[in-house]
């Protein structure tokens, strides 16, 4: 909604750029402490460590430059950035208390009955993949 709020169609693609940029830079540094710390993950590609950390590099410098320049798009992205992570953190938390586990039941029924989701017939038919 906040997007939609905005009549300037250069400010939201700042902020997306920024946004982007933003959680890019956190993958790739992501990469890099994996492949020092958790060395003998298996893991399906495996890449020279110069290509993480070059792109860190350079998203890194996407991100301080456009926080130099355009500061309150940067802050903006990064407060829904903040948001989403936060959400994330709800959602995959294991042991959610009884009163968040009840609001998310309900609006989870809520959003079926307005979008009128049904069950299947039978549950053992659904192709899950």
């Amino acid at each position: 909604m906040l997007y939609v709020s905005s009549k300037d169609i250069f400010f939201l693609i700042e902020m997306e750029g920024f946004g982007f940029a933003s959680v890019l830079t956190m993958v790739f540094a992501g990469q890099v402490y994996l492949r020092y710390k958790e060395p003998s993950i298996p893991r399906p590609i495996k890449v020279h460590i110069a290509l993480p950390i070059s792109l860190f590099l350079i998203s890194l410098g996407i991100v301080i430059l456009t926080f130099y320049q355009k500061p309150k798009e940067s802050f903006m992205a990064l407060g829904l950035v903040a948001i989403g992570l936060f959400l994330y953190f709800i959602g995959t938390w294991k042991q959610k208390p009884k009163e968040i586990t009840d609001k998310i039941n309900s609006f989870n029924i809520l959003i079926q009955k307005l979008l009128i989701v049904i069950p299947p017939d039978n549950a053992d038919e659904v192709d899950w993949e």
